[in-house]
Formats: structure tokens, sequence, C-alpha cells
């Protein structure tokens, strides 16, 4: 969009891939092969896309993952990032960068007389606590303990948000849970994700009998944090209830063995991008109990689906109630219970299903003149 309305100077990221590599690319890493975007012209980039990868293999190399890593690739991009925003001067008037490598482009940036844009892409700090105080009762379901990343990652972030003039946060749970952490609500602006749904999302769904079980979509970390130990009780508590449950993703957490034996519960573990679009055409309902996302993109492909979306509060205004989802508001067992229970009876499933589509404010377009505004 930026692009478009001739705004665009330059985009500076880590991996793009240009048209004529990407069928070679492809065959080495299908994912890294979709690093581009077709409205954006090559000269309009800047990328360290064989740097990333060497780095990368260096960290490997060094037997170095989880935040360590993390933290290095951070410091790394953004060092090779801040190189490049020097040479804007004089060329351009602001800068955007996503938050934890941000500090090195907007020291630069402001040097430079720019304006300096963060793209929050988290609730922050706090919502490590926030997770916690909800998943006690479920510690057994840890593999690990959770790692979190040093002060440093966190210091670095108050440093950005000290530098910026204006924040954008994808949520109004992200917007709260920063203002809880006394930044000031006036540089703050809530702005959705953007989502434009492919065309194959509109293909004809699967025909399913009248008294079929009604098919629970869950998609994405299977972990704590995405409210899976509450999910676990919902199904515990609907195990006489005409509802199957699909729970695809990575696994995270140590699966109960009463669930596990749950004949009506299938894991599916990672899925790939075909098996995700099979599994969302043969949902009837999408299910996110999180407990703290900035936004979960998955509700947004669902509805792209025509499959109805039961959600938390914490993760998106995406959710009408009761016309193209249900919103809980609380993440507990029983209440996700008592959501998926209603729907065996009476016409609100169908009413929501024949509702569930991604809602225009949602598209780029619209999502990027905000950004625009704002910018």
């Amino acid at each position: 969009m930026l692009h478009e309305k001739g705004a665009l100077h330059q985009l500076i990221t880590d991996s793009w891939v240009s048209p004529r590599f990407q069928p070679l690319v492809a065959k080495l890493s299908k994912s890294l092969s979709l690093r581009r975007h077709n409205g954006i012209p090559d000269d309009k980039v800047r990328s360290a896309t064989c740097g990333r990868l060497l780095f990368d293999f260096s960290m490997r190399a060094k037997g170095l993952e989880g935040w360590p890593a993390i933290i290095k690739r951070n410091n790394w991009f953004q060092k090779w990032a801040a190189d490049h925003v020097k040479r804007a001067k004089g060329k351009a008037d602001v800068c955007f960068s996503y938050s934890y490598t941000a500090r090195l482009p907007f020291e630069i940036a402001r040097d430079n007389g720019m304006r300096c844009v963060l793209g929050q892409i988290d609730p922050g700090p706090l919502e490590h606590e926030v997770v916690d105080a909800a998943t006690q009762e479920y510690k057994e379901l840890r593999l690990k303990d959770d790692i979190r990343p040093a002060q440093i990652y966190w210091d670095e972030w108050r440093s950005e948000v000290e530098m910026s003039d204006s924040i954008i946060v994808n949520s109004e749970w992200s917007k709260e849970l920063l203002v809880r952490q006394h930044i000031p609500v006036s540089k703050i602006h809530v702005v959705p994700l953007a989502y434009e749904a492919p065309a194959y999302t509109r293909e004809s769904r699967p025909i399913k009998p009248r008294d079929a079980d009604i098919t629970v979509l869950f998609l994405g970390q299977v972990i704590l944090r995405k409210g899976i130990g509450q999910l676990f009780d919902a199904i515990r508590l609907l195990s006489d209830a005409p509802i199957r449950f699909v729970i695809a993703g990575p696994l995270g957490v140590k699966v109960p063995q009463d669930v596990t034996s749950n004949p009506r519960v299938t894991f599916t573990g990672a899925v790939d991008g075909a098996t995700a679009r099979k599994l969302y055409q043969q949902a009837d309902v999408f299910i996110l109990p999180t407990l703290s996302d900035g936004f979960a993109i998955t509700q947004l492909e669902a509805l792209a689906y025509g499959v109805p979306v039961i959600a938390s509060r914490y993760c998106g205004e995406v959710v009408n109630h009761e016309e193209t989802g249900l919103l809980l508001d609380r993440v507990t067992g029983a209440s996700i219970a008592e959501a998926l229970l209603g729907l065996t009876q009476g016409d609100l499933l169908a009413h929501m299903q024949a509702n569930a589509k991604v809602p225009t404010h949602f598209q780029l377009d619209a999502v990027g003149k905000v950004i625009y505004d704002i910018i």
C-alpha cells in the first residue's frame, strides 16, 4: 500500500527472493521462496538473504538456540539495517520498524531527523505474568521450564519505545498491557493485521450428513499460552457430546493420557499449508481459547473458509458475537464446553456459518490507509 501511494522509499528486510531465483530456492526451502511480494519491485528492497542464511548456519554450528539465538539474530539484523537507514538520510522522512530490532535503526533515524514509528508485534513483557497467572494449575503439562529472554531484551525494547514517536499495536489487548507498563496512551494506535483471502478459500466445502458430529479445529502451537490446558478440561466435560476435536500444531505440552486415548480427539502434529487448508475445509468451528496474543491471524483464515470462530478476548477484535462466532468472557474449561455444547442444538451454528467471512476492514488497502495516516 505504501508503495502504491508512492510513499515507500525502501523496504529493508532480512530475506527477499527475486522471481528469477524463486524456482531454484523453492527446491531448497519453500518457506524462503515465498519471502517476497510481487507488488514491490526488487529495486525498492534491501535484503540480507545470504547473510541471514550464513548467520543461522553459524548459530546451529555453535549449538545456539532459543532466546540466546533470537537475541543475537536481532542484534545482527538491526546493525545491518541501521547502516541502510543511514544511507536514507535526506531521502525518507519516516522510519517504521518492528519491535525488538528497532533500537539501532531508530538511533540513526533520529540523527537523520526522521520520525520513528514502532510496530509492536506483541503485548510486551507483561504478557509473561498474565500467562503465568492463568496457567498455574497446568504446570504438570509443561515439557520443560519456560525459558525467558534475558533482561537486555526488555531493556532494548524500552529504548525503542522511548525513541518512538508513535507505536502501532494490533489489538486492544496489546494496548492494554502496554498502558499497564506506563507507556503513554497518546503514543499508541490500534491497527489490526491485514489479511487477503486466497482464492482457494472460496472452494466448495464438503457436504456433511445432518446427524454428523461437529468438528472443532484448533490450529496453532499446542502450548499453555494458547489455552490448551483449558481446552483439555473442556474435552473432558464434553465426553458424551456429539463433538470431535482436531488439534493441529507442534506439541509444546505433555498431553494427558485421558485426552490422548479419547477417540473423539485427533492430534496431527505440525502441518503444512496444504494440510491446514484441508483441515479448515473439514471444520465446523474454529477454537482459539488463547490467554494472550497480539493478534491471531488464524481467526481471519478460519472466517475466510466460512468457519465461525470461538475465541477469547485476548487476541484481536475479529469475532462478531453470535454472528461470526462466539467470544469467551473467561477462558475456562467450563466456558469453552458451554459454548461448544450450545452449538449442538438449535440453529446458531448454521447461522454463524452463513455469516462467516472476513470483514472488509481487514483488507490490505483498508488497513494500509490507517497506517499511512498514522505515519
